[in-house]
């Protein structure tokens, strides 16, 4: 009887060799359990419709929607669910439905009275560890349903969609397991929307709803929903934007998003280096916020400047009014300055930090410096050169200029590794100064060293070096202020012995043991670099700036590399390693990417960018994009060495290029779209500009610059026509 009273209960519908009970699914609630258990066991899918297919014409484009089956226990606020909302190529979406407060309480009771009744059983069986564990979730539960019934905590049903879609099959699987991977590593399980895949598509559509089947035996909602109260609610929301701030630094602005002041200190203890990249185009506020935050920090003690000036803003380089108005000084190169000159083949000693004895020490690398003006040589040899095959055996001209260099310093009994051997006694005018004792040394210059050029090619016995000593003779001349010399026998001569010379259809001849010699003057064009050095290497001026805005833009990319030379050699080698004297020694080079295009200068400055790192500096380059630093290795170190990246408006064609880096896409699209140009305009002019994306230690803020309009105009301000109006008092 038994038998058949249970037969009598239980109705069987064959289809397909298929049997499906229909008590099994009367209870909606249960419906998915028992469709998962049933027919995708351990998510494994019977169908196998794993992923749908989408055709636009003849595009075929792969699409798997995914769900969250298990939660973690704890949520953790901006970081649980953040990998997987901005995981590149996903499309999540979350749906929130709230639970009314009487359903939700009755929710509750039910499930103390569940719990009650376990604890009991609990209690007579002597289950200490169950009777621990059943207490500790009636404990939770009574206190959420406390604070329902007090109306201070609510609760919701939550659903999580997420949506991959790919061309190619392989790579949307990829996709998948990457994703599924971030998941879990946040103790989330996610699970593949298994045969319901257009439903599941459909649901991640902008709308309110998720859709159900209602249609077949299985009446069920696409994604599986949890219960969350209103704290775990608010660790749901993408937060991709932080307020990040140093603790001390300078106030440059306020944070986009919060109006937070925002405050920068590139020498913070946290920060990995020193370094500074700002890139932005030109209009955008780059060089006000450079100057205004530079200017701000020379308040604080032991601060110093330094900058290579290349942008003209009329007669002048853009940060010399900044450095005169904050108490430095500003040196122009050009055919207007004469008497400001830079000398190539700088050399000084540097101090050396023993951390174990805690004792400086005196260190002269030469080999360094000779290495660092072999580069700029080459740089004058090679730039404006697009066809190198002109300079087909580079290394042979290497070669040349390096013995040369080498030379001039062994006759002056400059040695590697001796300090002492840069110094003589005596007495010597220098800058205005008559010092004696213990003095410098005269350091070769540029008119030394195309003499010795000139006699080394007259000695050359190797057939196939003419040619590199004819170029370079011909390149190098261009360089020397002033020079008479025998084309014959290398011996130069005075203005004065030249002009009282036989001379001849303009050309002049030296007699020499009978024989006739043909002597030659030069006069370069480009002598900024023949003769000592005339700028002062004052470590006590706040800032000082090497104006080359005036130089033709051709010699610009030579001249920023000649003032990273003088001043590493100058100032950066001078800063201390002793953490008891530290300097707080900043230099910074405007328009850096005008000289990445040169092999020479990249390999320079990526030196010079090791030893700042070395002596705490803090190097600032400035360009007009960030993917000006894409393809050239050397100076890409100097990118991915940055502790602070400073990004204004980019150009849209660089969007690839920044999808590459720290960004997430909606920080590149944020980024594109900040404003400074000059059609950016707000409720007041530029209200946009200087409108910023810092990263920090890759932590992403978007500030919008602010400085002082009546006091710090006058010394930021980089539009001429707004220079000029204050110059004339408003006029």
């Amino acid at each position: 009887m038994m038998v058949k009273r249970k037969k009598q209960k239980k109705e069987e519908i064959k289809k397909e060799n298929i049997v499906i009970d229909k008590e099994m699914y009367s209870n909606k609630e249960n419906a998915r359990k028992s469709l998962k258990e049933i027919i995708a066991p351990d998510c494994v899918n019977p169908n196998p419709l794993d992923y749908m297919i989408l055709w636009d014409g003849a595009e075929k484009a792969y699409v798997l929607t995914m769900y969250i089956e298990k939660m973690p226990k704890d949520v953790v606020f901006a970081s649980t669910f953040t990998k997987l909302f901005n995981q590149p190529g996903v499309t999540s979406k979350v749906l929130i439905d709230p639970v009314r407060p009487g359903k939700a309480g009755k929710m509750l009771d039910n499930r103390i009275v569940a719990l009650d009744s376990e604890l009991a059983a609990a209690e007579k069986n002597k289950d200490r560890n169950r009777i621990r564990k059943i207490g500790s979730k009636m404990r939770d539960t009574e206190g959420w349903a406390s604070d329902i019934e007090d109306g201070e905590n609510r609760f919701f049903k939550v659903t999580f969609l997420y949506t991959i879609m790919d061309k190619d099959i392989d790579k949307l699987r990829i996709k998948a397991r990457d994703l599924h991977s971030k998941a879990l590593e946040k103790g989330i399980l996610l699970c593949a929307c298994h045969s319901v895949h257009p439903e599941a598509f459909l649901a991640t559509a902008p709308c309110v709803e998720i859709p159900k089947l209602k249609k077949g035996l299985v009446q069920t909602t696409t994604a599986k929903s949890h219960n969350m109260d209103i704290y775990s609610l608010a660790c749901i929301f993408n937060h991709t934007r932080s307020d990040f701030s140093h603790n001390m630094g300078v106030v440059i602005g306020h944070h986009m998003g919060s109006g937070q002041a925002f405050v920068m200190d590139p020498f913070a203890p946290s920060n990995n280096g020193y370094g500074v990249i700002v890139c932005g185009k030109t209009g955008t506020g780059k060089s006000a916020m450079v100057k205004m935050f530079n200017t701000r920090n020379l308040d604080y003690e032991g601060h110093r400047k330094v900058s290579i000036d290349v942008e003209s803003k009329g007669s002048r380089g853009e940060y010399a009014l900044t450095a005169e108005q904050s108490g430095g000084v500003s040196y122009q190169f050009s055919s207007r300055h004469p008497e400001n000159r830079l000398n190539i083949f700088e050399v000084d000693e540097e101090l050396i930090y023993d951390e174990v004895t805690g004792v400086e020490y005196r260190e002269l690398r030469l080999k360094d410096s000779m290495n660092n003006q072999r580069h700029i040589l080459m740089l004058m040899l090679l730039e404006n050169r697009k066809d190198k095959e002109e300079l087909s055996d580079v290394a042979t001209y290497r070669r040349i200029i390096g013995d040369i260099i080498q030379k001039m310093f062994a006759q002056r009994g400059i040695v590697d590794g001796d300090p002492d051997s840069l110094y003589t006694y005596g007495t010597v005018y220098q800058n205005g100064h008559m010092s004696s004792g213990k003095v410098k040394k005269a350091l070769p210059t540029m008119h030394e060293f195309f003499i010795n050029l000139v006699k080394e090619n007259l000695q050359n016995k190797n057939k196939y070096h003419s040619r590199a000593y004819n170029t370079m003779i011909d390149v190098f001349r261009d360089f020397v202020e002033e020079i008479y010399y025998s084309t014959q026998s290398g011996t130069e001569f005075s203005k004065e012995e030249y002009e009282t010379m036989e001379s001849d259809n303009g050309k002049h001849f030296y007699v020499n043991e009978g024989k006739k010699e043909e002597v030659v003057e030069v006069h370069g064009l480009r002598a900024y670099y023949d003769g000592r050095s005339t700028i002062i290497a004052d470590t006590s001026m706040p800032w000082i700036n090497l104006d080359i805005s005036q130089l033709p833009e051709d010699d610009k990319p030579l001249a920023q590399i000649v003032c990273m030379n003088y001043i590493n050699e100058n100032h950066i080698k001078k800063n201390s390693m002793n953490p008891k004297k530290i300097g707080r020694l900043t230099w910074i080079n405007d328009e850096f990417h005008k000289t990445f295009p040169y092999e020479d200068a990249r390999l320079l400055a990526a030196e010079v960018y090791r030893t700042s790192r070395k002596r705490f500096v803090s190097a600032w380059t400035i360009t007009q994009g960030y993917v000006d630093y894409d393809g050239y290795k050397e100076v890409e170190a100097i990118r991915s060495q940055a502790a602070i990246t400073i990004l204004f408006k980019q150009d849209e064609n660089d969007r690839e290029y920044l999808n590459n880096t720290v960004l997430t896409p909606a920080q590149v699209e944020e980024v594109l779209s900040l404003g400074g140009e000059p059609d950016d305009k707000g409720e007041f002019e530029d209200a946009r500009k200087g409108e910023m994306c810092v990263i920090i230690n890759n932590k992403v803020s978007f500030v919008k610059v602010d400085y002082l309009t009546a006091s710090e105009a006058y010394v930021v301000e980089t539009d001429m026509s707004k220079i000029k109006k204050m110059v004339s008092g408003g006029r």
